[in-house]
């Protein structure tokens, strides 16, 4: 009986440190990254790339918004520090032709929607810090037609 306590023991902490530590679900709202991920899709996304910071180009990242802490965003890397974004004046029709960049700081990435006519992502709150992005989205698990490695 105590071999099979501890062994239960055992599995629930091995459990906890994997989704307090290692990874969780995230479930996804918004139209940001239509046709990767669409509202109601729930991802799984791991925290190591962030503690070691290996996110790169291409990289889908959950990060706590600049804009509204307490709500979480999910979009794709464009840049990463040092990087020089190219960036077109999209407010005001008078100014399209504008262009001009800017560069990621160090300790920041650039982030946009896949979707970017229904995203609000860096180019208009700019680089998100390294220290909001809660993890990097490693697959698509819900709905079981479309699981997919992202």
């Amino acid at each position: 009986m105590f071999k099979f306590m501890l062994r239960g023991v055992c599995a629930a902490g091995a459990l906890y440190c994997t989704f307090e530590y290692g990874m969780c679900f995230t479930i996804c709202s918004g139209d940001s990254m239509q046709s990767t991920i669409y509202p109601g899709d729930i991802v799984l996304n791991e925290y190591w790339s962030v503690f070691s910071r290996s996110i790169k180009k291409g990289d889908v990242v959950i990060f706590r918004s600049p804009e509204k802490p307490l709500e979480n965003r999910c979009k794709r890397v464009t840049g990463v520090e040092g990087d020089i974004m190219p960036h077109t004046m999209q407010l005001d029709p008078e100014f399209r032709d504008i262009y001009y960049s800017r560069l990621v700081p160090r300790g920041h990435l650039f982030v946009e929607g896949d979707n970017m006519h229904a995203s609000r992502d860096s180019r208009h709150y700019g680089p998100v810090p390294y220290g909001l992005v809660r993890g990097k989205v490693i697959a698509k698990i819900w709905p079981p037609s479309d699981i997919q490695q992202i």
